[in-house]
């Protein structure tokens, strides 16, 4: 993916898995996409080498946002882990761009599928009952996740924190066995 900010205007320009996505400085920190168009926010970006150089001088905010930044989160979610004003905010994803200290990823981050979810959801009603679904969305909104966009790479960090929050331990460690075998089933399938 290249990606540049046009200069003076506010414009951040990328090409993201083969399509060309032109976002500008308004539409970072709103919900929405205007006209279409892919917004910053679903984006993961992840730190670069002049990051770590002593050439260029920091500001709070940049600093703090710079170590938020995971290749495994996106915007979105870094946003809501470091909760700065939304104008604070942009202004430092936008400064952190420009000096080129992050860089948008490349490779689309794996996920877990519909049908590992649908059958964590499934196991967790069985063990705790119709409340079970509510523990998935809570965890995932506790890891500023998606329910629908776990990466694989926090998948057992995610099963924990699911655990955590059934009542009963016995209930709790059936659930990690269970799901952990899935995965790992599921890893196995991938990867013959």
């Amino acid at each position: 993916m290249s990606l540049f900010v046009v200069g003076g205007i506010g414009l951040i320009r990328a090409v993201r898995f083969g399509h060309t996505v032109e976002v500008s400085v308004n539409d970072v920190g709103q919900t929405g996409s205007r006209g279409g168009m892919a917004n910053i926010l679903e984006m993961c970006f992840k730190k670069t080498r002049r990051a770590a150089s002593d050439e260029i001088a920091f500001d709070a905010s940049m600093l703090k946002l710079l170590v938020a930044i995971d290749a495994h989160k996106t915007i979105r979610q870094v946003a809501g882990e470091v909760r700065m004003p939304p104008s604070e905010f942009k202004e430092a994803i936008l400064k952190l761009i420009k000096f080129r200290m992050i860089e948008p990823v490349t490779e689309k981050t794996e996920c877990l599928d519909a049908s590992f979810i649908s059958r964590m959801e499934a196991v967790l009603v069985e063990l705790t009952g119709p409340l079970g679904t509510l523990l998935v969305k809570d965890a995932a909104e506790k890891m500023n996740l998606s329910p629908t966009r776990i990466p694989r790479s926090r998948a057992l960090e995610f099963i924990a924190d699911v655990a955590a929050r059934i009542p009963g331990e016995k209930q709790s460690e059936a659930f990690v066995e269970t799901m952990q075998r899935e995965l790992k089933e599921k890893e196995d399938a991938l990867d013959p």
